[in-house]
């Protein structure tokens, strides 16, 4: 489970592009206001905790700038999954999101409409691998979550099985 510090960062990380974005819509200026106030005050959170002050001068500042220092070792055992799993996974999704040409090459090349089928149930097995983990994850925070899920056990069970096999791919 996060410690709160580290939910902290993780929130001001993913906030803090819009620190220093001018919006082209006037409707937005209100909305970039509130989260610049939002950066303002996770930044002075953060600096309350001992996990800042234990860091370095040069850590904080990374951290006050959102920079995220983690190994991919830290990322697959915080999120439950195989080192080899997470590699794999991100290097695939890399390539699909930078056009690199693998995976519309895989989809344009199929020999057949089932091959092409197999390539796209690949991302809902990913999918179903990740939300296994965030209802397990959720419910564990929320025990009104865990209460509905024991209400379906059988998917419960599935949610379980999927969450431990990712997490054993070497």
């Amino acid at each position: 489970m996060m410690s709160l510090s580290s939910i902290t960062f993780w929130h001001l990380s993913g906030r803090i592009l819009q620190e220093n974005f001018i919006p082209s819509d006037p409707s937005l200026i209100e909305e970039i206001r509130a989260a610049k106030k939002e950066i303002s005050e996770l930044r002075m959170r953060l600096q309350k905790t001992n996990y800042f002050s234990s860091r370095t001068k040069s850590q904080q500042n990374d951290i006050l700038k959102g920079k995220r220092r983690r190994t991919w070792e830290d990322l697959a055992k915080n999120a439950g999954f195989g080192f080899a799993f997470l590699r794999r996974t991100y290097s695939y999704y890399s390539s699909y999101v930078h056009a690199d040409g693998l995976s519309a090459s895989q989809l344009m090349n199929a020999q057949s409409k089932e091959e092409q089928e197999l390539y796209t149930e690949i991302h809902l097995r990913i999918i179903l691998i990740v939300m296994s983990k965030m209802i397990l994850d959720y419910s564990a925070k929320f025990p009104e979550a865990a209460i509905a899920c024991k209400g379906f056990p059988y998917a419960y069970t599935r949610t379980q099985i999927w969450s431990e096999v990712v997490a054993r791919i070497p």
